[in-house]
């Protein structure tokens, strides 16, 4: 069993998740949809 450091640490991680794949998945939809606007572009 992890040793908590801070107790407030566990909540944290618990909130924080839920934000961080909401981050990661906007971040990833919107190079998705970039890069697939210029693909077309610069391809032959």
């Amino acid at each position: 069993m992890p040793v908590p450091t801070y107790p407030s640490d566990e909540p944290d991680r618990r909130g924080g998740a839920p934000d961080l794949d909401d981050l990661v998945g906007r971040i990833i939809r919107g190079n998705d949809e970039r890069e697939r606007a210029p693909a077309p572009t610069c391809g032959p």
